[in-house]
């Protein structure tokens, strides 16, 4: 089972090739980046083409540039390099994992399965299906929430995600997030501390939405 002995790297300036697979563009570098790490955080904002009923499909940086591609993004042991070890992503940026859209020729595009991609050993992918709304103490009440610290009963990631960024209080309210996840059992039985770093990948996803009625 995994542990929680992670590499730490913090930057309140991040580049958008740090979550880019290297040769994905070629100048993508997250080996050495959100790859190297257990558990990524990026806070970025969304972009949709001013057009929000199409999915977010771009990410921009504060220094400057785009993730403007998903297929860039793939995380985990099993990403085209086979290195990585990434197990949960975290992307706190407006509307990333809409609903899909119609695609004119019977099925869908865009939303969330533009990002399925990313998961190529990492277990979850987290973010939202509205707009990301919080008052900047969320990190901390998530990070004791993951560990049972500062009075919080320790819970597994999909509920500590959830029992954080969705409230029915005035800042969290209206916060639609959602998980997509390699696969319902590590989506309800991985904890920051116990899950198998080497689950199977394949084409199938587990979808979980979190919201107030």
């Amino acid at each position: 089972m995994g542990n929680s002995t992670c590499k730490k790297q913090l930057s309140n300036n991040p580049d958008r090739t740090w979550w880019q697979e290297e040769g994905y563009p070629a100048y993508g570098t997250d080996n050495n980046k959100a790859d190297y790490c257990q558990l990524s955080f990026l806070g970025a904002h969304g972009f949709d083409g001013n057009n929000h009923e199409l999915s977010v499909t771009q990410i921009a940086f504060p220094s400057g540039g785009w993730i403007d591609n998903p297929s860039t993004v793939k995380m985990g042991y099993l990403s085209p390099d086979n290195y990585g070890f990434n197990i949960w992503n975290y992307i706190s940026s407006c509307r990333l994992l809409k609903d899909p859209v119609p695609d004119g020729n019977g099925g869908y595009t865009g939303g969330y399965l533009s990002w399925e991609g990313l998961l190529q050993g990492t277990h979850m992918l987290l973010g939202y299906k509205s707009d990301a709304v919080g008052d900047g103490s969320e990190m901390q009440e998530m990070a004791n929430r993951l560990v049972g610290e500062n009075y919080f009963t320790k819970q597994n990631i999909q509920n500590a995600y959830f029992s954080t960024y969705v409230k029915d209080d005035n800042t969290h309210r209206n916060n639609i997030c959602r998980i997509i996840a390699q696969n319902s059992d590590v989506a309800n039985n991985d904890w920051i501390d116990s899950y198998n770093p080497y689950i199977t990948v394949n084409n199938s996803y587990t979808i979980i939405t979190c919201y107030i009625p």
